[in-house]
């Protein structure tokens, strides 16, 4: 299997996998917010949690006594509904009549450490610690996809644009970690779904690196 990176939103991509992969089993990394739930997705924000919660039943399952994520934590929900079109499309409602028809998703939520040091270009981590705190966050999404016998995960550029974290070492830690031997051949697809906003560089450096890389 190869990695593919890919320039989409989270939720988009999940659909295209399960209108052309054959699965009903598919699994995003939701990037939360560490201390409000769905952070600010009822104020209108456009950022990838609040897209996800904008368009899904994700916000009912991000109870708030779970709260506040540590880096180390992480809410795994199941059958989650998704009921709106994307951005471009005015988020124009599914039939919701019909629940059944919904497609469904799996969610990992977890918040990436903020504002980590790095160089003055953003493009490494400067503590170690901080370094390998990221790897165990990739870690742990990659093993509860596993676990709950995910063969299909939709992640992205985790902890970079608003969280500050090194695009170039970021995308150096997913590849280190895929590499792993604990996970490979688990996986029929794993996709980065990145787009422009605060990541305009993103696509391309995470493609540099990781599109392509067998697993």
């Amino acid at each position: 299997m190869k990695v593919q990176v890919i320039n989409k939103d989270t939720v988009d991509a999940a659909l295209d996998i399960l209108k052309n992969c054959n699965t009903k089993r598919v699994c995003i990394l939701n990037f939360a917010n560490e201390t409000n739930p769905g952070s600010a997705w009822r104020s209108g924000v456009i950022a990838q949690e609040e897209d996800i919660c904008r368009r899904t039943s994700l916000h009912l399952t991000l109870n708030k006594k779970f709260y506040p994520l540590r880096y180390e934590d992480a809410i795994y929900s199941t059958e989650v509904l998704v009921i709106r079109e994307n951005f471009a499309s005015q988020h124009k409602l599914f039939d919701v009549t019909r629940p059944e028809t919904l497609p469904s998703i799996s969610v990992i939520s977890m918040a990436a450490i903020y504002a980590p040091k790095t160089d003055s270009g953003r493009t490494k981590y400067l503590d170690p610690v901080e370094r390998d705190q990221m790897k165990s966050q990739i870690r742990l999404t990659l093993s509860i996809a596993a676990v709950n016998s995910h063969r299909y995960l939709v992640v992205g550029a985790f902890g970079c644009g608003h969280y500050k974290h090194p695009l170039q070492d970021s995308a150096q830690c997913w590849k280190e970690v895929l590499q792993e031997p604990e996970f490979s051949c688990r996986w029929e697809g794993i996709y980065f779904a990145i787009t422009g906003g605060r990541n305009k560089n993103g696509i391309s450096i995470y493609q540099e690196a990781l599109d392509g890389l067998t697993v």
